[in-house]
């Protein structure tokens, strides 16, 4: 009797009421343990991105019984829960600290359990085992294109600035959700992350995206498993995990896999409504669109086929419109609450200016046909499009008949457009009109009959009605919507669409599916053979392609560019892209093995570098601001993979007053040299081994230490300035002994400034430091902070100055007071100082005593040297 009340209380705690809660708790208490790295990754990805979601679904009346479905919709509504809860705390302008991302999981976990408690659970059911075998494959493919070296580059510049942004947000300058031109969701998820596993790397900071980017792969896998069949699904699962975009962007800390997967979540969301008017999708569905509307402006170009959903739902289902008013409702206002103080923002003119200038242009219409046909080449090789097109065509001619009536309208429609398409493609000057460009007229020609084409058009029935129990309620026109809307907008409104065009790819993977089904179907058992035969083909061209250019060392995609031409590579594929012209290439030249030795205080912090863009090597260098100066103390040169001597570079400002202090090899070649300044004699350059290095880096790379001020050998302080600004540390070099500075005549002093605006101004005001008083020996005036006026500056903002002062021959032996102040350069008016408990110090602050020590003299009168 004991052993039976003994087993039902633990058949309880494993229960569907009970397991999320244990296994929310069991994650918590891993994360609060120093142990196992992966362990703390796994259990911050339970809590993060699939607890809150699946208890919401749970919380839910008739939310969908598909495990699969049901696990990639927990994963999207987790990831929303989380994202819109630190958004809304960096609003509050406080430090983001580890328990923060924890508290906003078990508000949202705590509260869905409470009402899937009360609630009675609908049942569960798995896909079947033909289905199961078709997502196990398409999982693999895209899970082995985007988790393989996924660590292994380091930071592109894009994502340096995502991830400065996220420091910056954590460190309470809640204005730096604004900062970013992109949205803010993709800075805060990977902060959520952070924040619970307490350390930053380029594999946890990619792995959110990495599996954002597969979760929307399944998702457009299960939209068209439902939407044409099973043969459907796997060739669509296919062709959209073997993108080449969304494998590069899955290997990367930037928006477009977020906005991949909460579109697909959301097309899904609403044709499962449209298919059975249920309304526990509906919330989901709009949510979605909601937050890849706050993950970047791409989102837009999908309202329209997310639009037509609602108005098919709405038209058939008139009994969930109230829902659909209320949940649009709902995601209108959160989505406000993020653009509503953007718009009131300084930052909102300058993304408005950005977008005009540098992605939409100052025309109205554009040709960007080529650059569809180069990038896609470069990111998927040059099979990889032309197959779906030729697929969608397919779909296109076998549903061009209605019943025994062609459509003839879609028809004419379809050749001229797809013909003119063509012509503007290879030729775009024939469409060049005076100042207009017209070759938007095919595309919306080949548009709207492929509209016309697949409107009402019922999908391959038999295979639909085994899978699904019924009939679809909406056709193939959604995935034309899904596909053409996107594609015309970038291709022919957008000046500079780049790899934005990556927004048209799911759709028309989905145009595919149907395609290759629709085919299938019509063809012979002989025509069946070859073409499995051609698509193992295929996949194995575009594959090997793909993992040439994603998942290689630099060093062996360095040997290979350089033999590339010569071997029959070049014919199968063409030409290869150039080292570091596409997003996801594996540059890995060595900022970790700089960043260690400067926090170790091997090599100075007063840098600067050459070969590579200036944000990377200071988010290595634990967001150490570059030097103020072109004559920096130390410059860190960047050598190309194939790099055998290390010369001196032509780039240095005053090459014969630099010295070539160390070397840093990766894969045993040069690929980071260390140049100093005012190094006395001539010495053997160090040599370090990145793979000694970079273990020792990662050891130190917690959010702490990118947040922290770098404050070694200096002062923290609490002097404000008026109301405009605190100086909360400085640091001056040489360092002092028993409080003193002593240094020779001729010698130069460094003075570091960090300062938190408090009350901006709108106001220039100018800093000053002293070296004596009546008289003054050597002085400097600048910006308090170097490149940033304080008219820029904003509520909570850190920023560093740096000053140089060089003590003139002519001063005599003694002690000098250091000083600094700020002052109105119209009127020289200067601010009062105060310490931080309001007590006043006068228009200055000291910051050091200098000791002027002047050299012995021989009889003669000469100095000695």
């Amino acid at each position: 009797m004991v052993h039976s009340k003994g087993y039902r209380v633990l058949a309880s705690l494993v229960s569907r009421r009970w397991w999320p809660v244990w296994l929310w708790v069991l994650s918590a208490l891993v994360l609060t343990t120093d142990g196992f790295l992966p362990g703390r990754v796994f259990a911050a990805f339970v809590i993060l991105g699939f607890l809150p979601g699946w208890l919401c679904l749970e919380a839910f009346s008739n939310p969908p019984s598909d495990v699969i479905a049901r696990v990639l919709l927990a994963c999207g509504l987790s990831f929303a829960w989380v994202s819109l809860g630190l958004l809304y705390l960096t609003y509050l302008n406080i430090p983001l600290i580890e328990w923060y991302p924890l508290v906003i999981s078990a508000v949202v976990a705590l509260l869905a359990w409470f009402f899937a408690y009360r609630r009675k659970l609908s049942p569960l059911s798995w896909p079947s085992a033909q289905i199961a075998f078709i997502l196990a494959g398409v999982f693999m493919i895209a899970a082995t294109m985007r988790f393989i070296q996924l660590g292994y580059a380091e930071f592109h510049e894009d994502e340096v600035e995502v991830l400065s942004l996220a420091v910056r947000a954590s460190k309470g300058e809640g204005y730096a959700v604004f900062l970013h031109r992109k949205g803010p969701l993709q800075m805060l998820v990977p902060l959520a992350f952070w924040l619970l596993t307490g350390s930053i790397n380029e594999g946890l900071a990619r792995m959110p995206f990495a599996l954002a980017n597969l979760a929307g792969v399944l998702a457009v896998t299960c939209l068209l498993i439902r939407a044409g069949g099973r043969g459907a699904g796997l060739v669509a699962g296919v062709l959209i995990a073997a993108n080449g975009y969304l494998i590069a962007f899955g290997r990367m800390v930037q928006y477009q896999s977020l906005v991949f997967l909460w579109i697909s979540l959301s097309v899904f969301c609403l044709w499962e409504v449209a298919r059975g008017g249920e309304r526990a999708l509906i919330f989901p569905g709009i949510l979605c669109t909601g937050m890849g509307l706050l993950a970047h402006f791409d989102a837009v170009v999908y309202l329209p086929v997310i639009g037509y959903l609602i108005w098919q739902i709405g038209r058939r289902w008139p009994a969930v419109r109230r829902t659909i008013l209320i949940s649009g409702l709902l995601v209108l206002g959160i989505c406000l609450s993020f653009y509503v103080p953007y718009g009131r923002d300084p930052q909102f003119q300058h993304t408005l200016s950005y977008l005009a200038e540098n992605r939409v242009g100052t025309r109205w219409l554009y040709n960007n046909l080529s650059t569809l046909f180069v990038l896609d080449r470069t990111y998927a090789s040059r099979y990889y499009l032309p197959v779906l097109l030729i697929l969608a065509a397919g779909l296109l001619t076998v549903h061009l008949r209605r019943g025994q009536r062609i459509k003839w309208g879609a028809l004419f429609s379809l050749f001229i457009g797809g013909v003119a398409t063509m012509v503007a493609s290879q030729w775009p000057e024939v469409y060049h009109w005076g100042e207009v460009n017209w070759a938007i007229v095919p595309g919306l020609l080949l548009a709207g009959g492929a509209f016309w084409a697949l409107c009402g058009t019922q999908l391959c029935d038999r295979d639909v009605q085994a899978e699904s129990g019924s009939h679809s309620l909406v056709s193939a026109e959604v995935f034309v919507l899904w596909c053409m809307v996107p594609a015309l907008a970038y291709i022919f409104l957008v000046r500079a669409p780049g790899t934005h065009l990556y927004v048209m790819y799911p759709g028309l993977a989905g145009l595919a599916g149907l395609g290759a089904v629709s085919l299938w179907e019509r063809a012979t058992r002989r025509v069946r053979m070859l073409f499995v035969l051609a698509s193992c083909v295929w996949l194995g061209l575009v594959l090997g392609y793909q993992s040439v250019i994603f998942l290689l060392t630099e060093a062996r995609w360095t040997d290979l560019y350089s033999s590339w031409k010569s071997s029959w590579a070049s014919w199968v594929y063409g030409a290869f892209p150039k080292p570091a012209s596409y997003f996801g290439y594996p540059r890995h030249v060595g900022w970790k093995g700089a960043g260690y030795l400067m926090a170790e205080g091997i090599i100075p912090d007063d840098f600067r570098s050459i070969g590579v863009e200036f944000s990377v090597p200071i988010w290595y260098m634990f967001e150490t601001p570059r030097s103020c100066y072109s004559d920096a103390m130390l410059y860190l040169v960047a050598h190309p993979a194939n790099t055998k001597v290390v010369s001196t570079p032509e780039e240095l400002p005053s090459p014969s007053e630099y010295v070539h202090v160390a070397t840093i090899y990766h894969e045993e070649r040069p690929r980071l040299s260390l140049w100093q300044r005012s190094v006395a004699g001539s010495r053997t350059p160090m040599i370090y081994r990145l793979e000694d290095l970079s273990p020792r880096f990662d050891a130190m790379a917690t959010l702490e230490r990118f947040s922290a001020l770098n404050l070694k050998d200096g002062n923290s302080t609490d002097y404000h300035f008026g109301t405009l600004a605190q100086l909360i540390g400085y640091r001056v070099q040489p360092l002092p002994s028993a409080g003193i500075i002593r240094i020779n005549p001729g010698d130069m002093l460094t003075v570091q400034l960090y300062w938190r605006s408090v009350q901006p101004s709108g106001v220039v005001y100018r800093a000053f430091v002293h070296l004596g008083e009546n008289p003054i020996w050597a002085q400097q005036d600048d910006d308090p902070a170097c490149r940033l006026p304080t008219s820029l500056w904003r509520a909570g903002q850190v920023a560093r100055g740096q000053f140089r002062l060089v003590v003139p021959h002519t001063i005599p032996a003694g002690q000098y007071p250091l000083t600094l102040g700020l002052y109105e350069p119209i009127t020289m008016e200067r601010l009062p100082v105060l310490r931080g408990n309001g007590q006043g110090l006068g228009e200055a602050v000291l910051l050091a005593t200098i000791e002027v020590q002047r050299p012995p003299r021989s009889e003669d009168g000469a100095l000695w040297q």
